[in-house]
């Protein structure tokens, strides 16, 4: 779960590849207001992100990301392991 505020799902970006989950988020936002009176103006308010967290033994093929209300979230099914299986010896 990540609290993404200001953020839209175009704004981030999710990947997994070997073992390792990325969220990238890149927001630019031009003050278009030309009415409006200043004392300061800015004309572009960017924001970034980046995280990298290392999570092995997914199944790839279902993660699934869904944002609601500024918080995306990223549901990372795991694989199961199988128990051990004993060999009779002969």
């Amino acid at each position: 779960v990540l609290n993404a505020a200001g953020f839209t799902k175009e704004d981030i970006d999710v990947k997994y590849n070997d073992g390792v989950l990325v969220l990238e988020g890149n927001l630019v936002k031009e003050d278009n207001d030309e009415d409006a009176r200043y004392l300061i103006r800015e004309r572009k308010m960017v924001s970034k992100f980046s995280r990298k967290f290392g999570i092995p033994n997914i199944k790839e093929d279902e993660i699934s990301a869904k944002m609601e209300n500024s918080v995306l979230t990223v549901t990372l099914p795991k694989i199961e392991k199988k128990e051990a299986k004993k060999i009779t010896i002969e």
